[in-house]
């Protein structure tokens, strides 16, 4: 991400705390202490900023909205690596499955095959 060291002290909103200033931040949280509560709240980010927060500076919620599609994307991302191994998995299983198969339906071949020469045998042998 953009990096967070310059959203320090910035000033927000939320919808329902009202408005109220970054104590605190780190590469997935920020703490922000709202005029309206005795406590500061701790909230994820940029999570946060896709509904609850907004910051009052537009440079600033720039940086956080970049942020923010940057954190989707990057969701976004991990979701396709997780449906491709899913389908990855799903092949591999199938082409296990096949393979089981064949190896079944060859012995069944095989046994068939021997029981019909044992057959001829016995045939031969009564005739």
């Amino acid at each position: 991400m953009n990096g967070t060291d310059n959203i320090l002290n910035a000033e927000v909103s939320h919808k329902k705390f009202g408005n109220g200033k970054i104590v605190g931040v780190d590469e997935t949280h920020v703490t922000v202490s709202f005029d309206s509560l005795s406590e500061s709240k701790v909230f994820a980010y940029p999570k946060a900023f896709e509904k609850f927060l907004a910051a009052i500076d537009e440079e600033i919620q720039g940086q956080i909205d970049s942020d923010v599609k940057e954190c989707l994307l990057l969701a976004t991302l991990e979701e396709n690596k997780k449906i491709q191994k899913y389908h990855r998995l799903e092949v591999e299983n199938k082409k296990e499955r096949i393979a089981q198969y064949k190896k079944k339906k060859k012995a069944q071949e095989a046994r068939l095959k021997r029981e019909k020469k044992e057959r001829e045998r016995y045939a031969k042998a009564v005739v």
